[in-house]
This record gives C-alpha cells, structure tokens and sequence, in this order.
C-alpha cells in the first residue's frame, strides 16, 4: 500500500515541482549561481516518496543543477536502508 502510495504521490507532485523550478528559474538573473532544489520529506518511515524524487529527476541544467532531499523521521526502519540500495543501483 505504502509503494502505490509513494509512487501516486510522485507522479501527481513531480510536474509540479519542475514548474515550480522553472517559475524560480526565470524570475532569477543569477545565472552563474547553482540551481539547487531541496524536497523534505517530512514522517518519511522508509523514504521511498523522497528518494522516488532524487531518482527520477536527475540533473536538467539550465533549469536546475541538482536536487536534494531530506528525510524527516523520529526513527530509521531497516526497510530504509535496503530500499536505498536498490533506488542506488538503478
């Protein structure tokens, strides 16, 4: 329930983060400073919605030099770990 969860989320939210990049983008001049976009996941538990965000958008100079993500949660599940390696390998 939780992936379905994640992976809807992402797909309805992750248009909607490179329009917002964009928007940034064009009001700025600062051409020679990094675009840099920072998702915080807050309750994160596994973290899958977060790192579904850092593996499907990777780097789109000019629009955006590199996206971060924050995970937010009182404790670290041993899913967390395991997930992060297979999200790594692909």
């Amino acid at each position: 329930k939780e992936v379905a969860e994640s992976c809807e989320f992402y797909l309805r939210s992750g248009k909607r983060l490179l329009g917002a990049a964009r928007r940034m983008k064009n009001r700025t001049d600062s051409y020679g400073s990094k675009q840099e976009i920072v998702v915080h996941d807050l309750c994160s538990g596994h973290g899958l919605t977060g790192m579904l965000f850092v593996a499907c958008n990777p780097p789109r100079p000019p629009l955006f030099e590199s996206l971060r993500t924050i995970l937010v949660d009182h404790k670290e599940p041993r899913s967390h770990s395991v997930l992060r390696d297979c999200i790594s390998e692909i």
